[in-house]
């Protein structure tokens, strides 16, 4: 609890201010007005095994009331009072072909409020990009989605 006041203090609250640890809520609208529901879980890990990974949970991808995909996610915080911070999500199961995919979700946090960019791609079992020698390759496409505190998933 000592490390969670003094280096964390995002995690923890004394006078009954906002966490950025707890349930969130939201949703997310693709370029071709798809939408999905998401819902994280954010936890503060006492973890000694990774350095750097003050962050841990679960989010739920959803459309409609059918789970699309679910996540374990894994970050830090980008400043000491948790203002900016990144999260990174590791499927619990195999993509099916043309599932959304969200990649490294950048966050900016304010009291009940979270606004995410992140890059994102519909997954694909055969390579439809080529590469010439010196070519950059194309940058994905990126979200911006907010997320408010509480809620529940809705799948």
């Amino acid at each position: 609890m000592l490390d969670a006041l003094i280096f964390n203090p995002w995690a923890l609250s004394l006078t009954g201010g906002p966490t950025l640890t707890g349930r969130w809520t939201g949703e997310l609208r693709l370029p071709d007005g798809d939408t999905r529901a998401i819902h994280l879980v954010i936890k503060h890990s006492t973890s000694s095994r990774c350095r750097d990974c003050d962050i841990d949970g679960m989010a739920r991808l959803c459309r409609g009331a059918t789970l699309e995909r679910q996540y374990r996610i894994a970050g830090d915080n980008d400043t000491r009072r948790g203002t900016a911070f990144h999260i990174s999500l590791t499927p619990e199961s195999d993509s099916g072909e043309g599932e959304l995919r969200l990649g490294r979700l950048e966050g900016e946090w304010s009291g009940e409020n979270i606004r995410f960019t992140a890059p994102w791609w519909r997954h694909s079992q055969t390579a439809t990009a080529e590469v010439r020698r010196g070519e950059k390759t194309p940058e994905d496409p990126r979200l911006t989605f907010a997320l408010r505190k509480g809620g529940s998933s809705p799948c």
